[in-house]
């Protein structure tokens, strides 16, 4: 019926619902940081049978810096799963002094610069390694990038003694 993985202080609560169950047997809570392999951090045993709405939920208390990647499996007793859709979540980790939010984001996010000194650039490059956005004037301590379309970028801080490079996400 329904999945959701939120940020809730330090960790991601999954909470989902279900109409009715017929011959279910348990759910496993996986969580990605590339959607290529995953883990299962929770098994929340299913009712069984039930005709009314159910809710479950599962914290995952050691989520992951950056961006994670959350999907519930239904398995019945037969064996038989399906996948819920999947779920981003995003926790914030400074890097160097430098914060993008919101991360993932729609195609416009803020970058926050603190305690960095002689920022010389700054770069966004799409999933293929080019440069989409350079930014050389007017480096202030808070940007905002916009007009990105979906997909995953890299943003890259040059300063005089770093480079700080921090993915990014845009979904729409």
């Amino acid at each position: 019926m329904s999945y959701n993985a939120t940020l809730l202080d330090d960790e991601v609560l999954s909470v989902w619902a279900t109409a009715s169950e017929i011959n279910s047997d348990y759910f496993e809570v996986e969580r990605s940081a590339d959607q290529r392999q995953w883990i299962v951090i929770g098994i929340v045993e299913a009712a069984g049978k039930s005709s009314k709405q159910l809710n479950y939920q599962h914290i995952d208390t050691e989520p992951l810096n950056g961006v994670s990647y959350y999907r519930l499996k239904a398995i019945d007793k037969d064996e038989s799963f399906e996948y819920s859709h999947l779920e981003i979540v995003s926790i914030a980790v400074p890097q160097g002094n430098v914060k993008v939010y919101p991360n993932p984001n729609t195609g416009s996010f803020q970058i926050i610069l603190s305690e960095i000194s002689s920022v010389q650039s700054i770069e966004v490059y799409n999933s293929t390694g080019q440069i989409v956005r350079r930014i050389t004037k007017d480096l202030s301590s808070e940007l905002t990038i916009d007009g990105l379309s979906s997909g995953y970028y890299s943003l890259s801080v040059i300063s005089a003694n770093d480079r700080i490079v921090i993915p990014i996400i845009v979904s729409q």
